[in-house]
């Protein structure tokens, strides 16, 4: 049994339930810990979710060092009913999360059979209300002069910046070779950033500043390389496209 995929939740929830979930006076339980017996087990097939029905229907989610206890107490009724376990607000993740859509690799695969996708990686722990580290793609079919092209587009976003990093990219299939890749910042309004940072939405932006472009033969590890090096970080980029090893 496993927990919930973070993606089913937005930033906005899991905000709230973090913000709320943090005023709980935790001083009245022994060693902090909440009794099961009081937790609500929503059990959707192989996944579970947990609800506190005594704090307003909040949900509470395993720390680091419980989650697979946690993950097998779900399943024995017996052992819940004595268990008590610490929680949190917000999962806790090592790394990058994906939000929502998939990896680049299939992102590429579902665009050429449905003409396009968007992704979303995101790092939680980032949050500073609304914002938080977040890189998107988006991944769509496009005619170009050299003909019918996938395009990659890549933002990565900072929650102190309205500022992105902006990457394009394009490929037959971006599997074998490239013959386009640009990398750019792009200034975007607040009105315009939160629209961005919302959903798959796409908008044009206040300013933008290009500030490297290749045209000819560029093969995806080339591209990969220009990614860490023009990205003020990298994590969410090589956990999106899989990156396991970039030489620079």
């Amino acid at each position: 049994m496993k927990p919930k995929p973070i993606s089913s939740f937005s930033i906005q929830q899991l905000t709230k339930n973090n913000e709320a979930f943090n005023e709980i006076d935790l001083r009245n339980m022994e060693d902090e810990l909440f009794p099961c017996s009081a937790i609500q087990r929503v059990i959707e097939s192989t996944r579970y979710a947990l609800i506190l029905r005594s704090h307003g229907a909040l949900y509470g989610f395993a720390v680091p060092e419980n989650g697979r206890v946690i993950s097998s107490l779900v399943n024995n009724d017996r052992l819940w009913k004595q268990a008590k376990v610490r929680l949190g607000g917000m999962p806790v993740i090592c790394g990058a999360a994906p939000h929502y859509g998939v990896p680049f690799r299939n992102a590429v695969d579902v665009a050429l059979k449905s003409g396009g996708i968007t992704s979303c990686f995101f790092k939680p722990e980032t949050l500073k209300g609304l914002r938080c580290s977040k890189l998107k793609i988006k991944v769509t079919k496009v005619n170009d002069k050299r003909g019918s092209m996938l395009q990659m587009e890549a933002w990565q976003f900072s929650p102190d910046s309205n500022c992105a990093y902006y990457l394009h990219a394009l490929s037959q299939d971006f599997s074998s070779q490239i013959c386009h890749f640009d990398g750019a910042t792009i200034q975007y309004s607040d009105s315009g950033l939160e629209t961005m940072l919302a959903g798959s939405s796409k908008i044009k932006g206040d300013l933008k500043t290009k500030h490297f472009r290749l045209d000819g033969k560029i093969t995806v590890d080339d591209m990969h390389q220009l990614a860490s090096a023009f990205l003020p970080a990298t994590e969410l980029y090589d956990e999106a496209f899989e990156v396991t090893t970039v030489q620079n």
